[in-house]
């Protein structure tokens, strides 16, 4: 039982790490889209 809540919070972990790269990518391709609009 311990085993399979280990695994089942590993993968939370990696999903979570993955959302958040996404998000940091998309959150620094904006700030790259707007620095080309402003110039």
């Amino acid at each position: 039982m311990a085993a399979s809540d280990k695994a089942e919070a590993e993968k939370i972990l990696q999903i979570k790490r993955a959302e958040g790269e996404a998000e940091s990518k998309y959150l620094s391709g904006l700030g790259i889209a707007r620095q080309r609009q402003a110039i």
